[in-house]
């Protein structure tokens, strides 16, 4: 079976290293001429935690994991609003037989890339331009100029999908806008850490919340959330103009809008659902946020990524001779799990972006109860549940 993985992030990485161990030679397209070195950190738990560990790759990311002790988040005025301890919650997840860390998506990413067996199947610098189904094969045209026929291709790009133009699918039908953006940016060399305690600060107002988050390398992580109507387009434009016009009359913005230069870039994508029931159309596949998005704040695309691809590639070597039954059991194993962490994004969403005054205080409320280990056993109940692969999925060593 010849395969064509489109984009070369985590979810790609995943499958094309699974597939490879099952010794397949799927062929990778990227339009980025390298690697991309993402820096913001993932929360690495559940699914994920197990398929890097199934991978032999955990090792290799515990020495690399963000080491701190507490996460203490401050207000505009430097006063504590709340704070707990990260051992507290690795001791809990512990009672639970899991694993917490924290890590950066560009780390996850080498290791993925490093573990790969064959390298050169992967096509820097290239992309798809058309995509044409026949009934034997896709037939693949690239920005370089060279055409190629594949049997099954697999898409892992994000929520603005070029896959489901190329394949024709209503948007309407799965796309769910929340009206809100993220905009996430680093500023490099501004903060000094001491005894690796991790102070974070926050801004958190009706509609809107900026969090700023020191890393390890002593830079400074900027995330801010914010419900709008103004246009993606627009907003990455003029992003540095936006974050000044949304953020700058608080301290914590203006601190941020000073240590802002004109050649710092920022991240800024869209705030929405990807719920698709069916992913996969003819002879092509889709998986990650292209497919089932739970939302950008949600914290969990990065084990979306990893799970669909893992699974995808495991079912592709149990029916090599029909891709039909391995896309549908793909989409059966997953229906369900997609479909819970759906729903927990989707709440989550009012505890950042409260929809005024009074819920801004409700959530604050909540953050001041994170300091009992009592709460915060409560709030990481639901990442210490029986996951997939415990409940019933196969997972492998290889």
């Amino acid at each position: 079976m010849k395969i064509l993985i489109s984009w070369a992030w985590i979810a790609w990485l995943t499958c094309a290293y699974r597939l490879q161990k099952f010794g397949f030679e799927p062929i990778v397209v990227e339009k980025a001429k390298e690697l991309r070195d993402e820096w913001y950190m993932i929360d690495f738990l559940w699914e994920w935690l197990q398929i890097s560990e199934a991978m032999w790759i955990f090792p290799a990311l515990q020495k690399k994991c963000e080491q701190f002790k507490w996460l203490n988040v401050l207000n505009d005025s430097w006063k504590k609003v709340w704070g707990f301890s990260i051992k507290d919650t690795q001791d809990y997840m512990a009672t639970k037989w899991h694993k917490f860390i924290s890590i950066s998506r560009g780390d996850l990413e080498r290791e993925l890339y490093n573990s790969l067996q064959n390298k050169k199947a992967i096509r820097f610098d290239d992309y798809i331009t058309s995509l044409e189904e026949h009934s034997d094969w896709v037939h693949i045209t690239f920005d370089s100029g060279k055409n190629d026929v594949f049997d099954i291709v697999i898409w892992a790009d994000g929520i603005h999908s070029s896959t489901r133009e190329f394949v024709r699918w209503n948007e309407q039908q799965f796309l769910y806008w929340m009206d809100s953006k993220v905009l996430i940016t680093r500023l490099w060399g501004v903060w000094k850490l001491r005894d690796y305690e991790w102070y974070a600060k926050s801004h958190l107002a009706p509609w809107k919340m900026m969090i700023t988050i020191p890393t390890i390398n002593e830079d400074l992580l900027v995330i801010c959330w914010i419900n709008t109507k103004e246009k993606l387009w627009d907003i990455r434009k003029n992003s540095h103009k936006f974050i000044k016009e949304n953020y700058s009359q608080y301290s914590l913005g203006k601190e941020v809008c000073d240590w802002l230069k004109d050649d710092t870039f920022v991240f800024v994508d869209d705030i929405a659902q990807v719920r698709m029931k069916q992913r996969y159309k003819w002879r092509t596949i889709l998986i990650w946020d292209a497919a089932s998005c739970p939302t950008l704040l949600s914290g969990q695309w990065a084990h979306m990524a990893m799970t669909q691809a893992y699974v995808l590639a495991h079912q592709l070597s149990l029916h090599k001779d029909s891709y039909i039954k391995a896309f549908e059991w793909h989409n059966e194993a997953l229906f369900e799990l997609v479909k819970e962490r759906m729903k927990r994004a989707k709440k989550l969403q009012w505890t950042v972006i409260p929809k005024n005054w009074f819920m801004t205080k409700v959530s604050y409320m909540i953050f001041l109860l994170m300091k009992y280990k009592r709460m915060i056993n409560l709030s990481f109940a639901p990442f210490a549940k029986p996951s997939l692969f415990d409940e019933w999925y196969p997972l492998e060593r290889q």
